[in-house]
């Protein structure tokens, strides 16, 4: 298979008003094949967040690279590639329609085309009867729903997830993570998402990266070959979480 992401010995110091400078990652070598579902793990303040912004570009690092394989992927984020942030990140002003068609705005696309995808994205997500709402008659797993339609809605080659499910009640977040693994078995888009919950790592990626702590430095690499979907109480997956469990160090 094809890589889609190349990541090569990236580093990234935050420099303090006061003089004083955080090391935050270390010379992080990573490739990502196309179509995987790749997830970034590991403790607090390890840099997980910082290193999925620099992937995708919303932050710049102090030294390496990053090397787009597809040239459609390389386009900027709204473009090629779309993020989904922990936090839901919606027009307060705008209706759910309005918030997820935002991200086709730029690329000059005729109204019936837009009115097109955003419905199928709807639909697709279960926010057709929504369309009209705006973002404070949402519930907040209907409100991270629309963050992942805005962006699906480009059909993007990439998409980041910075802890997505963070923030929704336990039920919600298991629905919508089964509904994510339905889209992207049928779209096979290219997946890096950052998650601190293993359990949520093991049901999603094929291969899940191990930070350290700070800096953040790749500890190790683990393949998750178990077929889809996947149960959760399983003696392999016990074996897993207990895994990579002992490779997260606080």
């Amino acid at each position: 298979m094809s890589t889609a992401i190349t990541v090569k010995n990236i580093s990234k110091t935050f420099h303090e008003d006061d003089g004083a400078s955080t090391v935050a990652l270390r010379n992080i070598s990573l490739s990502i094949t196309t179509g995987e579902f790749f997830v970034i793990l590991g403790p607090s303040g390890s840099g997980k967040s910082t290193l999925l912004r620099i992937m995708s570009e919303l932050e710049t690092s102090n030294k390496g690279s990053v090397i787009w394989n597809d040239p459609l992927a390389a386009r900027s984020l709204g473009e090629g590639r779309a993020f989904v942030f922990q936090q839901f990140a919606l027009l307060p002003w705008l209706t759910v329609f309005e918030n997820v068609s935002l991200g086709l705005l730029s690329m000059k696309l005729a109204k019936a085309e837009i009115a097109k995808r955003v419905t199928n994205r709807l639909r697709l997500l279960g926010l057709q009867k929504f369309a009209k709402h705006y973002p404070r008659e949402l519930s907040g797993g209907m409100k991270q729903r629309v963050g992942f339609a805005r962006a699906l809605v480009i059909n993007p080659k990439v998409l980041f997830l910075d802890e997505p499910f963070s923030e929704l009640d336990t039920f919600t977040a298991e629905a919508l993570r089964k509904e994510l693994i339905a889209l992207w078995e049928k779209e096979k888009f290219t997946v890096v998402m950052v998650t601190h919950n293993v359990d949520e790592a093991i049901e999603l990626a094929d291969r899940v990266t191990v930070l350290t702590t700070r800096p953040g430095t790749v500890e190790a690499i683990v393949p998750i070959t178990l077929p889809r979907p996947r149960s959760m109480r399983s003696p392999e997956v016990f074996d897993l979480h207990d895994e990579i469990t002992n490779l997260v160090k606080p």
